[in-house]
């Protein structure tokens, strides 16, 4: 069966502003990172092999994860290390290169969790 499709009565507005491609806190915690990375010594030590290079030569790896303020949180290390960790995740998180998404932070006690003590949907 074929379908006619709808037809609006009226044009839906549309703003003229375009949408941030970034948002206001990201954007800040970008800054903050690429502080970071430009007040690294050129010159660094992978944590793992130990090889020195060039910052440029090597991959920052976060094993917290990159959102919002774990995005600081980052070793050197070389490009098939990295590749490693990722490739080996569950190895990767025996030995503490990647570590739990909540790690680090701290918990509010006095914030109530809206999900304790509810029965789960079926």
């Amino acid at each position: 069966m074929k379908r006619t499709p709808l037809q609006r009565k009226t044009p839906m507005k549309r703003s003229t502003k375009p949408m941030r491609r970034v948002s206001v806190k990201r954007e800040e915690w970008n800054r903050r990172y690429l502080a970071s990375i430009e007040s690294d010594a050129d010159e660094q030590v992978c944590a793992i092999t130990g090889m020195r290079a060039h910052k440029g030569h090597l991959t920052r790896h976060h094993p917290k994860g990159r959102l919002n303020e774990r995005i600081m949180f980052y070793f050197y290390v070389t490009a098939s290390k990295h590749n490693e960790f990722h490739a080996r995740g569950e190895w990767a998180r025996e030995h503490g290169y990647i570590l739990p998404e909540m790690s680090g932070r701290q918990s509010e006690p006095d914030t109530p969790n809206p999900w304790k003590g509810k029965e789960p949907r079926k």
